[in-house]
């Protein structure tokens, strides 16, 4: 079951991560890899109070059918106390977009088990159907699942600086692994079940390893809980 799981995550991962670049390549953004971490350093550079601590692109050239892909990541210190790990970062992302890629604040790893809609469907009848996945980074900009947990807008890097001791505080009162993770619904009723890992446990997470419905039942139990805990 681990196996599996570990699996399927690493390929949807590896699917969405190259779609999202091949949209931006498509959209004019395909710098090609110095190039393009030397864009993002320069666009760093101008942002206010932010220390760029590393700065990291991997080059996905292995789908054949599409174009030679960066995948730029950014960890940053905002004002000399917030670190934060933006990762899929394009020029896009420092002026106005509806996606910006959050995977760890602080000493906290994000992790994302659930299922979504990855383009699958019936195939006698054409319904599109929930595939399980997992990610270790959010979507919080304004098109995102995870927009609604925070109470102000995230269209840019900028935002997410301004920002930076709100979004802080909040993903840092998240349950920590292996405690029972929060869950949230989707706008096409996906059900997402989110939580953070320090770093002595991100090869190890026992929350990442367990099966799905153990996950739904554990949430489950935790909200239904939360009430007499007041």
């Amino acid at each position: 079951m681990r196996s599996s799981i570990r699996t399927r995550a690493a390929a949807v991962a590896a699917l969405s991560l190259a779609l999202g670049a091949a949209l931006l390549w498509s959209r004019g953004l395909h710098l090609g890899p110095d190039a393009a971490l030397e864009a993002i350093r320069d666009e760093l550079a101008k942002v206010p109070q932010v220390e760029l601590l590393e700065l990291t692109g991997v080059v996905d050239d292995e789908v054949r059918f599409l174009p030679r892909m960066e995948h730029i990541c950014a960890r940053i210190k905002v004002a000399g106390k917030t670190e934060l790990l933006l990762t899929e970062l394009s020029k896009r992302s420092f002026a106005t977009s509806g996606h910006l890629i959050l995977a760890a604040v602080g000493p906290h790893a994000i992790r994302v088990r659930g299922e979504r809609f990855l383009g699958n469907s019936m195939a006698a009848t054409g319904e599109p159907v929930l595939s399980e996945f997992g990610a270790s980074s959010i979507d919080i900009g304004p098109e995102g699942e995870f927009a609604q947990l925070f109470p102000f807008e995230l269209p840019n890097v900028q935002a997410a600086v301004d920002h930076h001791e709100e979004i802080a505080r909040i993903v840092g009162s998240w349950p920590e692994s292996p405690a029972a993770p929060r869950s949230l619904t989707g706008a096409r009723g996906e059900e997402l079940f989110y939580w953070i890992v320090k770093p002595d446990l991100a090869e190890a997470d026992p929350a990442w390893d367990s099966p799905l419905a153990a996950l739904r039942a554990r949430a489950e139990r935790a909200s239904s809980a939360a009430p007499a805990q007041r």
